[in-house]
């Protein structure tokens, strides 16, 4: 099962990161906490963007399609 690398860019330009490993054949829900993403961000107030990224050289597979639904951040 592939692994997604979710990024996080704050309006500064810090960026952060964190894989959410063995996305893949069945709906599930994952939470993931802001003190997982690596580096650490100083500020999580204005975050510019969200990205889902599927890196090839950590797919197996080449085809498929990956949906992403309920994006929240909570406090």
């Amino acid at each position: 099962m592939p692994a997604i690398a979710v990024e996080i860019e704050n309006k500064t330009g810090e960026k952060t990161l964190v894989y959410v490993r063995d996305a893949g054949r069945k709906w599930q829900q994952y939470t993931i906490p802001f003190s997982d993403f690596k580096p650490a961000i100083s500020d999580w107030t204005q975050v510019k963007s969200l990205s889902f990224i599927v890196e090839e050289w950590n797919s197996p597979r080449k085809k498929g399609v990956v949906y992403i639904d309920n994006i929240r951040f909570l406090r």
